[in-house]
């Protein structure tokens, strides 16, 4: 299926993640779902018909192709290779992306930072300077571009060497707050901007927690640098804990409100970092320890098992192409993934794609 294809299906009003999915899956083209009977596909996939009647709106489908062209905005769907992988290790994942500025960004080792809008001075401080020093060390500093530790943690970046990903909860093209519009300019040159929901999406609050998973799914880590005690930060430390992520946080001023809620953090568990050098100390024993572990992993496999592990990669690949590339049979591959998913090393995706683990 091809990417503009990829974007008239994820801007189907009201649609879910699920049906994204399944009309990915089971159809080649857009105009192919197009041409058939709205009650046969709701019937066949169990897809609610109601949200079909926007696929008959070629005025509709005409000027949102014509936008993203116009704005070079990039559309990136799980199975590309610009996907960043380490989306796929969890779920749920967003079935595309859009994006625009530097891609390559997204499959970087980085650092989320993230915190409160209404941040002090001292926060203000900490979050440029961790920003920019992570940026020229090239670790990518992730964050959501609200106001506050978040604006301040991409200025610091872009300060530094550029490398910093805002993920919006809204569209694409759709600048939120718009007091940020001078680094979202910026990022398009210099950094990346991406979002999962399809463009001209406006700012609807209950995106905002949703697109969190994202910011804490592309990171090594999240470092929590100011938050009162009900933040929306701990949303994003909840994706974090359930991924298996780690969270950091600066201690701060105990009778400042903002730093109650990172005081807690560290109260309950989470790693305090009082300079860029011990955050990017845990970030080295982390990565040596990931390394270790997969090379005791791979001299394990041997014959098919083996053949089948090498050809899949991070990126997803389907089954039908393993079997082209390895001259299996159906009967030999499907043997080996399930030896392989049940050793944990490779995994099934939505379309019959499989990936490494």
């Amino acid at each position: 299926m091809e990417n503009d294809d990829i974007l008239l299906i994820s801007s189907i009003k009201r649609i879910t993640e699920r049906e994204i999915f399944l009309l990915m899956e089971n159809f080649d083209s857009f105009k192919e779902i197009r041409n058939c009977d709205a009650d046969e596909i709701s019937k066949r996939l169990g897809i609610r018909k109601n949200i079909l009647s926007d696929i008959k709106n070629e005025r509709f489908n005409e000027e949102l192709l014509k936008r993203i062209n116009s704005l070079n905005i990039k559309i990136i769907p799980y199975t590309d290779s610009n996907y960043p992988e380490k989306l796929l290790r969890y779920n749920p994942f967003p079935p595309v992306l859009y994006a625009r500025g530097d891609v390559s960004l997204l499959k970087k080792s980085g650092i989320a930072i993230v915190g409160s809008r209404r941040c002090s001075y001292y926060g203000k401080g900490i979050a440029e300077e961790f920003g920019k020093r992570l940026s020229l060390n090239d670790i990518v500093v992730f964050s959501g571009m609200a106001l506050g530790i978040d604006r301040y943690a991409h200025v610091g970046a872009l300060n530094g060497k550029g490398n910093t990903v805002a993920v919006l909860g809204t569209g694409i093209d759709v600048i939120y707050p718009a007091s940020n519009k001078d680094i979202y300019e910026k990022m398009i040159k210099k950094g990346c901007i991406i979002s999962e929901f399809p463009p001209g999406t406006g700012p609807f609050k209950q995106n905002f927690p949703f697109r969190n998973r994202i910011i804490a799914g592309l990171s090594q880590g999240v470092l929590v640098v100011e938050a009162a005690y009900k933040s929306g930060t701990f949303k994003t430390v909840k994706w974090a804990l359930d991924f298996g992520i780690d969270v950091y946080a600066i201690p701060g001023d105990i009778n400042r409100i903002t730093s109650q809620g990172t005081d807690l953090l560290i109260r309950e568990g989470a790693i305090p970092i009082v300079s860029v050098n011990d955050l990017m100390g845990y970030l080295v024993r982390k990565e040596e320890k990931t390394v270790d572990m997969k090379a005791e992993i791979a001299p394990e496999l041997e014959g098919i098992n083996k053949k089948v592990y090498n050809k899949v990669k991070s990126n997803p690949i389907h089954f039908d192409m393993i079997i082209e590339q390895t001259g299996l049979s159906i009967s030999e591959l499907s043997n080996a993934v399930m030896n392989l998913e049940l050793l944990g090393l490779i995994e099934k995706l939505p379309g019959n794609y499989y990936r490494r683990v």
